[in-house]
């Protein structure tokens, strides 16, 4: 697909929600149904990120480390990994994803989820499913 198919789109809301908001510095463009958001954090300072839609979520960590901070998807045990560049996850569709980290490097990485459906629904925010 050429670029010119790609349309740019910064006025959509982004997916996955990050706390604090100007934490991120992002790029979200569209092709076909599928969104991508191309994330950067910018700060070294912790932060909270946030997914639960009614699409699938695809996470591709170029770079990615955390001192401290946990993630939480629905249904499985709290991971507290810490290094996780060049991996990918998987978020299903209606699942919470709920990140909190403490940066030991800023991360680079990709979401791609399925646009048609994530903008017909409200897209859940951050803090909602904290112990």
């Amino acid at each position: 697909m050429s670029e010119s198919a790609a349309v740019s789109t910064p006025t959509l809301l982004p997916v996955v929600q990050f706390a604090p908001s100007d934490i991120a510095r992002r790029r979200i463009a569209t092709w076909n149904g599928i969104r991508t958001d191309a994330v950067e954090v910018v700060r070294r300072e912790p932060f909270q990120a946030g997914f639960k839609a009614p699409c699938h979520l695809l996470i591709m960590c170029e770079r990615a480390e955390r001192d401290d901070g946990e993630t939480l998807l629905e249904g499985l045990p709290r991971s507290r990994l810490q290094e996780f560049s060049r991996t990918l996850s998987f978020v299903p569709a209606g699942n919470l994803e709920d990140s909190c980290c403490g940066l030991a490097r800023s991360p680079c990485v990709c979401l791609l989820s399925e646009d048609r459906e994530c903008t017909r629904h409200k897209v859940v925010g951050i803090g909602h499913a904290r112990a």
